[in-house]
This record gives structure tokens, sequence and C-alpha cells, in this order.
């Protein structure tokens, strides 16, 4: 074999290993950035999954607040606003009148606005008179149209009949502004 001959062999082996080392790191390269993609890939895959679930209770919570919304106008239209809360007090003076007891009458703290509106103003009652009496003016207190809950009554025998105090709490619909619907 000549020179020249081995040469050659010699040159066209050492382009074939540069050729081959050269697709091997490309190989290497693009394996690595094929992996970071595909992982890529998955989390956005993942990501999709969670937003189309996402999207579905979406759906759901806007059916429901349709099927939501007459009842919560029924409530907005059957609750008084905050501002016919007040009339509250001339409400009691009148049943108090009426059944023969002596009464004062405060409002106390407000409750907290919940989400749908609905809200409470607390109230507290001093009453004075026979015992039977009081019991219709709580009776009719109770059945006077107004959204009103008595949380404690407590009575005591006094110098004309009997002296207590009820405490408790008038609802009403609050729709953000302070003034119901």
């Amino acid at each position: 074999m000549s020179k020249e001959f081995k040469r050659k062999i010699t040159t066209q082996a050492a382009l074939a290993g540069i050729i081959i080392i050269a697709a091997v790191a490309v190989l290497i390269y693009l394996g690595r950035n094929i992996q970071i993609v595909s992982t890529k890939i998955y989390g956005l895959r993942n990501r999709a999954s969670i937003y189309a679930a996402d999207i579905v209770q979406i759906s759901n919570l806007r059916e429901q607040a349709k099927l939501a919304a007459p009842y919560l106008t029924k409530l907005a239209v059957a609750l008084p606003s905050k501002s016919n809360v007040i009339v509250l007090s001339n409400t009691v003076n009148t049943i108090a009148l009426k059944d023969g007891v002596n009464v004062g009458f405060r409002f106390g703290a407000e409750g907290q606005r919940n989400s749908v509106g609905l809200n409470y103003v607390e109230f507290e009652m001093s009453v004075q008179g026979p015992y039977n009496n009081i019991v219709q003016f709580i009776s009719d207190l109770e059945g006077s149209g107004n959204y009103l809950v008595i949380d404690n009554i407590s009575l005591l025998a006094g110098s004309n009949g009997m002296d207590g105090v009820i405490n408790g709490r008038v609802y009403f619909y609050d729709n953000g502004t302070g003034q119901g619907q």
C-alpha cells in the first residue's frame, strides 16, 4: 500500500469519525431539548386540563346562580331595606300602646352583611306591664310582618306587674348600597 492510499483512508476514517462524533453530539443535544420540550408540553397539558375543569365549575356556578336568582329576588322584595328598618321603633310603640305595655326601644350593633345581602340590626327593648299584656305584646310583635328574631327575654316581678328586657335582631336586605331593593 502506498502512502497516499494510507493517507486517504486515514483522512476518510478521521472525517467519518468527526462526522459520527458530530452526529452523536447533535443527537445528544437534540435529545436533551426534546426531553425539555416534552416536559414543558406535559406540564402545559396538565394545566390545560385543570383550566378545563375550572371552566366547567364556573359554568356550573353560573347555572346555579341563574337558578337561585328568582329566590334572591324574592328575598330582596320580601325583606325591607335598611332605611325601612328604622320604622320598627314606630311599629313597636304602636303594638305596645295597643297591648297596654310600656316600652323603651333602641337599636344596637349592625350584623355583618353576607354574600347575598342579608343583614340585621340588633335591638333591645325594655318592657313593663302585666304579664299577660307582655306575652300578647311579644306575640303581636312576632306577627307584625317584620323579619325579626327574639334572642332573649328576661322578666322580673316589678312594682307595676313585670319589668323585662327583650333582645333580638331585625333582618333587612342590603344590596351593598344600604338601600335594599
